[in-house]
């Protein structure tokens, strides 16, 4: 789905994912206590097939920095890519 609708992202987050062995997931549960979960990429290998759980994405957030700024690069489905570049002293946000 992500790939479908914003391929340029959907490439940056996988090569992210690919690019270093700690991964952090951060999910919500149904009643919205929030949920985070460390990965060490290089030691997780389930068994074949995997059918422990399913996750059904509502958000991908991708963060990263250009000097001077935070970037946060946000999609959600039926939502276009939303861009956001802080810096640490910004008293508005730039989004763009």
């Amino acid at each position: 789905m992500v790939e479908a609708a914003v391929p340029e992202f959907a490439r940056r987050v996988r090569e992210r994912f690919g690019a270093y062995r700690h991964h952090v997931l951060a999910t919500l549960r149904k009643d919205g206590g929030p949920r985070l979960t460390g990965r060490y990429a290089a030691v997780a290998k389930p068994p074949e097939p995997f059918h422990l759980f399913r996750a059904e994405l509502t958000e991908v957030l991708h963060t990263s920095t250009e000097d001077p700024y935070v970037v946060l690069e946000s999609w959600a489905p039926g939502r276009p890519l939303r861009t956001i570049r802080r810096t640490s002293d910004d008293a508005t946000l730039r989004v763009g």
